[in-house]
């Protein structure tokens, strides 16, 4: 599973998460387009951990509702080695790097 860690700005300093990312809700009567959300998805897994998904190749994996309406969808992404996920790591800011 791939985590980024959060930086020192964030609510949750320190701590590890999935990477992630919001979009704004549909207009009033529309609804959510799933494709266009794994097209969000594959964004955030390229700017957050470097990895270059299409997001054709990721499937939706669960679908949760947060206490004030929000929706959360999770992805997953195809198996990739540890060294291809790490090779990739110039992305990374030198705090950041300190796991590899």
């Amino acid at each position: 599973m791939l985590v980024a860690r959060m930086s020192s700005s964030t609510a949750a300093p320190g701590r590890w998460q999935l990477p992630g990312g919001s979009v704004e809700p549909p207009q009033t009567g529309e609804g959510l387009v799933e494709s266009d959300l794994a097209c969000q998805a594959a964004r955030e897994l390229f700017e957050e951990l470097g990895v270059d998904a299409g997001a054709e190749v990721l499937r939706l994996w669960a679908v949760t509702r947060g206490e004030n309406g929000s929706v959360g969808l999770t992805y997953r992404a195809p198996l990739l080695s540890e060294p291809a996920v790490r090779a990739p790591a110039t992305w990374a800011t030198p705090a950041t790097r300190a796991w590899s």
